[in-house]
């Protein structure tokens, strides 16, 4: 989750210069999850990308840690 919110903010930290004098505010919507003891790579990818559309659907520009 640190890690990941470093990453969000990094983004968000740098306008991106698409042209002339033209910017563009870049945002990043995470999801992020610990793989659990019965979890195989299906699950945790389920489990992340579950994550992943909550922060977007909060307003994106953010980072969502799954259950």
């Amino acid at each position: 989750q640190v890690v990941a919110e470093r990453c969000r903010a990094a983004i968000a930290g740098h306008p991106c210069h698409v042209g002339g004098d033209s910017v563009v505010a870049l945002s990043a919507s995470i999801g992020v999850a610990s793989p659990g003891t019965d979890d195989d790579v299906d699950a945790l990818v389920g489990r992340v990308d579950e994550a992943l559309y909550q922060a977007k659907a909060k307003g994106r520009d953010r980072v969502i840690v799954a259950p």
